[in-house]
């Protein structure tokens, strides 16, 4: 990148490079002119340069309109040779060799992109792609460099921006992108400013939903979600569980431990799911190893699932006691009455359903502070409407 002295330097360069050459073609003009006339040339110099600007005349004085004429048709030429090389010139500086070409990039451009987001969105292939408003196009990256063509990604991409902190990844990607999506629209973050720069935007889109478990924005809870309805087969369960062990999963572990407490917690959340039971209902399940009530639930519908569950804890107390003891640590958050408080129903506030999130234009913030326990709970329900 050039810096400010480089920047001057070379505009002077131009100047001054300039102006010789148009002082030179203006004389080749006009000796070229006055050729055709028979007069004989002024000599090349600085001085008749001088005597040009301030006596045209007594350079010319047989061939004043012959050697203007030419005089003025070699300075256009010169003009328009400059202006293209200078063209030229900021083109290559503007688009470095490590850049990719319009070409490279052409599935991201208006016409490919009109077609891309016609092909994918239902709600628009009776839609003529060159009538698509931008926004329908898909998501906004910014132009293309030099060309300026604008960019955008379709519905089905990923994307990932590399950013030095301070470097307007909210600015200039999360909020623009938030502000356009047709539809649902599910924001993550740890911090507020994204929720705050795009709430009354989204609102009069549709329903904002916020949860905020750990305070980022200090929101008041509006909401709650049934996460015991994600237990509603084995593999909701399962994968609801997995989003809590993960806390207690790391590589010089005993694999054991952390396999044996997520059984244990699909087996809870099966039998809470079938009792009509909510989170609290496994919270004191945990608390008591000897509570025989999830096991009866769990043998009059699921027999299978509660003789695998039945054998992994039914064992050495010592070893039971392990195991209980690393499902409660997996669901820590949950003994937090604040966090407890999103997950169970609550009659006061409307119920958040990930279904009809999904099919909706709603917008779903999910705020949380880098690492915690109450990071599953997020985890959790973006998972829900992921797979709604």
């Amino acid at each position: 990148m050039m810096t400010e002295n480089d920047r001057m330097w070379a505009a002077g360069g131009v100047f001054f490079g300039g102006t010789a050459a148009l002082a030179a073609s203006t004389w080749a003009g006009a000796a070229a002119g006055a050729a055709l006339t028979g007069e004989t040339a002024a000599p090349a110099s600085p001085l008749t340069v001088y005597r040009m600007v301030t006596d045209w005349s007594a350079v010319w004085p047989h061939s004043q309109t012959a050697s203007l004429i030419g005089a003025t048709l070699f300075d256009v030429a010169v003009v328009a040779l400059v202006v293209w090389g200078l063209r030229l010139a900021f083109k290559w500086h503007r688009n470095p060799s490590s850049l990719a070409t319009l070409h490279q990039v052409r599935e991201l451009t208006p016409k490919h992109a009109a077609r891309t987001a016609t092909r994918l969105r239902a709600s628009l292939r009776d839609t003529d792609p060159k009538k698509l408003a931008p926004a329908d196009r898909g998501v906004l990256l910014g132009d293309h460099l030099p060309s300026g063509t604008e960019l955008r990604g379709s519905d089905e991409d990923t994307f990932v921006a590399i950013m030095a902190p301070r470097a307007g990844k909210s600015t200039s990607l999360a909020i623009p992108v938030a502000e356009e999506a047709p539809g649902a629209l599910l924001m993550t973050s740890n911090k507020a400013d994204v929720y705050a720069a795009t709430l009354a935007s989204r609102a009069r889109i549709g329903t904002t939903w916020v949860l905020d478990t750990q305070g980022v924005a200090q929101v008041e809870r509006q909401m709650w979600w049934d996460m015991i309805a994600q237990a509603e087969t084995l593999e909701g369960a399962e994968r609801l569980a997995s989003h809590f062990v993960t806390q207690i999963t790391s590589e010089q572990a005993d694999p054991f431990w952390s396999q044996a407490a997520g059984d244990l917690l699909v087996g809870l959340f099966r039998a809470a799911y079938w009792d009509g039971g909510t989170v609290r209902d496994v919270m004191k399940w945990l608390s008591d190893p000897a509570e025989k009530a999830p096991m009866r639930i769990l043998y009059q519908h699921e027999p299978v699932l509660a003789e695998q569950v039945d054998s992994s804890i039914n064992i050495a107390e010592e070893t039971q006691s392990g195991i209980f003891q690393n499902a409660r640590t997996a669901v820590s958050a949950l003994r937090d009455e604040r966090v407890l408080a999103w997950v169970t129903p609550d009659t006061r506030l409307p119920r958040f359903d990930p279904e009809h999130f999904a099919t909706s234009k709603d917008t779903l913030y999910l705020l949380s502070k880098k690492g915690g326990p109450a990071s599953a709970v997020v985890a959790a329900l973006a998972d829900a409407v992921f797979t709604a």
